[in-house]
């Protein structure tokens, strides 16, 4: 009786570890672990990661939620990418795709679906906005 009542304990304290180690992975630890791998990763790869990530991105972007914007967004952000990979310079790269409305639109109802996303978004360009600003103030260039 005594060895069953040690085991029950056991196993009930084995039991209330596995529950705390969950809750110590919960989704927002996880969430908050990718903005921060987000923000690791811009500031290792700088605007090259920019470039690939927005051109990339905003094309899946438009693929995945074509159901959601209309045609004529659709095929705008699909022409742009066109022109993006036929100029085959990177020079420029970062005013072509800032000025592609698609992708904003398309990142937009995405995150409209997921609002702490978009908080960590507005954080992550308004990271993006200082530095482009910090770097205009130096002369050096934007973009």
């Amino acid at each position: 009786m005594a060895r069953t009542r040690h085991v029950g304990q056991s196993l009930s304290w084995l039991g209330s570890q596995c529950l705390y180690s969950a809750q110590l992975f919960t989704s927002v630890k996880v969430e908050y672990g990718f903005y921060a791998l987000i923000l690791f990763l811009w500031l290792l790869g700088g605007d090259p990661l920019i470039n690939t990530v927005t051109v990339l991105g905003g094309g899946y972007l438009l693929w995945h939620l074509r159901a959601h914007l209309t045609p004529i967004t659709v095929i705008y952000g699909f022409c742009s990418l066109g022109l993006i990979f036929a100029s085959g310079g990177t020079w420029s790269l970062n005013r072509i795709t800032y000025g592609v409305v698609s992708f904003s639109v398309a990142l937009g109802i995405l995150l409209s679906h997921y609002p702490r996303w978009g908080y960590a978004a507005m954080v992550f360009f308004a990271l993006l906005l200082a530095s482009f600003s910090v770097r205009f103030a130096q002369n050096l260039w934007v973009a």
